[in-house]
């Protein structure tokens, strides 16, 4: 059985997660999942952080108070093992997002910021 994903590297999309409302944090989370859609069809595996907000919602509805601190050391948990991280806007304004970007540089993670950066770093690793 062919995977698509095994040659690809894998992606942690940052984006900013936090709005002033609570639509404009639904907004962060569709545009961070727009982009992983289009990476998925061209084959990149992917982890979106914003999706371990979305869990805080179901712990929330039962009885346990969930720390957010982990929900951020889940994330750093991802990033670590990715293979490059793709900021997805917001990288001046998010605190979060610019501790990714700092956190990928310090292991030597590239960063890219569209689809057209992650193709040409794609290409470049497959052609050593």
């Amino acid at each position: 059985m062919n995977n698509r994903f095994e040659n690809k590297p894998r992606v942690y999309l940052a984006g900013p997660l936090t709005a002033s409302h609570p639509l404009g944090y639904i907004y962060n989370i569709a545009q961070m999942e727009n982009v992983a859609v289009e990476l998925w069809k061209r084959g990149y595996p992917c982890f979106v952080p914003g999706e371990d907000f979305l869990r805080l919602l179901v712990f929330c509805a039962g009885n346990e108070r969930p720390d957010l601190r982990d929900v951020y050391d889940n994330s750093m948990e991802w990033l670590k093992v990715c293979d490059v991280v793709y900021v997805v806007g917001g990288e001046l304004e998010s605190k979060g997002v610019r501790a990714e970007i700092e956190k990928a540089n310090e292991l030597g993670i590239p960063v890219v910021r569209s689809i057209s950066e992650l193709e040409e770093l794609t290409n470049a690793i497959h052609s050593k």
